[in-house]
């Protein structure tokens, strides 16, 4: 189904077919195609027309305000200060689990560990305060990117003690969120719940996916002790979510995969992702892929389940994954900032984009180099000429983060994740306008 652009410079589309749905971020509309016809002419005017008050010139001045609304807004985001509102902190790596597409391990590095309690805390602080300033936010804590943190476990209890006492002091909400691995002991799991806002369980699906993608460093099962801490989560009263890396071996079996983590580990919010970086899937996998997690998708709503995809989210305007884009201050256990959330400290290579910051112990300050943070999110937040035409253009993370928008070439070529998302993104919008008539 063929998708046309209707407007330049704003994102205004038509998707023609028995009606014609008409599309901005934000707006959707679905009109007769000689009222599409209509429309378009009226969008072509630079001023409104005489009849703009008539329906579909009403149409045409929403579409119109909506695109102009994501346009402003991200341009906003791209040239605004930085001023993070949520801490991203990645302890230093360790792991009870050799999975087979790791990308935090540092492979016979040793990797260094340079945060301490009082450069945590400085952190926290810098972070409230900036957040205070921002009306109706809270102060985010997110601990994830580095194996297993519960490992890290007296680092981890100060953490949260000290973040929630620097969100306190500047008058601020608190909201936690933690990625495991799940194979973590009872006391441990209901701590969690207990602490954190929702915790993110990784697991890929059924014991033979589970266990062969997740296992033990000797290549024991895993898969029970993942089911046993999800039961203890429940039982604490722990808001439970799921993320599953989806791989060329499981794609056909993302419906199997929901079923599985809603009857055995009861999660009623589950996120897919496609494996990162070196992953076997070649650009002409993506309408393969999508047409698996569509199916997934609607096992989900079968079964009262929630099934997002983080790569395309066509209710909010965003772009690359990049911490600086988010308003996010991740710490690499480095004692550096990271850019990307690739980057955890562990010796990554030159293909991601270098820190943008790091501690100072001499000082007891955060050394921030702005200068490279603003021109990171000035690459990050260039919407390339060959996403012009997509209907996703500002709700896409492109091709993010197997090729990294900061370092790579401005011409590369659409890659898999951008066909999945650009197959996603049109199949959501189709489903929308079916609900709309």
């Amino acid at each position: 189904m063929a998708v046309r652009r209707l407007h330049t410079p704003l994102p205004i589309y038509a998707i023609d077919g028995e009606r014609t749905i008409l599309y901005a971020p934000g707006h959707l509309a679905v009109v007769s195609r000689s009222e599409a016809r209509a429309v378009e002419a009226a969008l072509l005017c630079e001023r409104e027309s005489r009849d703009a008050s008539s329906a579909l010139g009403r149409v045409a001045r929403d579409l119109r305000s909506s695109a102009q609304n994501a346009v402003s807004s991200w341009r906003a985001r791209v040239e605004a200060p930085f001023a993070p509102e949520c801490l991203t902190v990645s302890l230093e790596f360790s792991c009870n689990l050799a999975c087979a597409y790791c990308f935090s391990s540092p492979r016979g590095r040793a990797a260094r560990q340079s945060l301490d309690e009082r450069a945590l805390d400085s952190a926290a602080r810098w972070v409230a305060e900036r957040t205070a300033a921002k009306s109706g936010k809270r102060f985010h804590l997110v601990v994830a990117g580095a194996g297993e943190p519960t490992l890290r476990w007296e680092m981890l209890q100060r953490l949260v003690a000290l973040t929630r006492r620097q969100a306190a002091m500047a008058g601020l909400g608190w909201f936690g969120y933690i990625a495991t691995s799940g194979v973590i002991p009872a006391d441990r799991a209901r701590w969690l719940a207990r602490e954190f806002d929702m915790v993110g369980v990784s697991c890929d699906g059924p014991p033979d996916i589970q266990d062969r993608q997740r296992p033990f460093p000797g290549g024991g099962s895993s898969s029970a002790a993942v089911e046993g801490t999800a039961h203890v989560l429940a039982e604490a009263g722990g808001r439970l979510t799921v993320r599953s890396t989806i791989t060329p071996e499981t794609v056909e079996r993302q419906a199997e995969i929901v079923a599985y983590l809603h009857d055995r580990l009861g999660a009623t919010r589950i996120r897919f992702e496609p494996v990162y970086r070196v992953n076997g899937f070649s650009p002409d996998d993506g309408a393969w892929f999508a047409e698996n997690f569509l199916a997934a998708r609607a096992k989900a709503r079968e079964l009262g389940c929630e099934l997002s995809l983080s790569g395309v989210r066509l209710d909010e305007v965003h772009g690359p994954y990049c911490n600086v884009l988010r308003d996010v201050l991740q710490l690499a256990s480095d004692g550096s900032v990271a850019g990307c959330f690739l980057r955890n400290g562990a010796g990554e290579g030159a293909d991601l984009p270098p820190a943008v910051g790091r501690w100072d112990p001499a000082t007891g300050e955060w050394l921030l180099d702005m200068e490279a943070i603003a021109a990171h999110r000035g690459r990050a937040g260039r919407i390339p000429d060959r996403c012009q035409e997509c209907l996703a253009a500002y709700s896409c993370a492109r091709d993010c983060p197997d090729v990294c928008p900061v370092v790579a070439r401005a011409d590369c070529p659409p890659g898999f994740r951008c066909q999945v998302q650009r197959e996603l993104a049109l199949a959501f919008l189709l489903e929308a306008a079916a609900e709309a008539r």
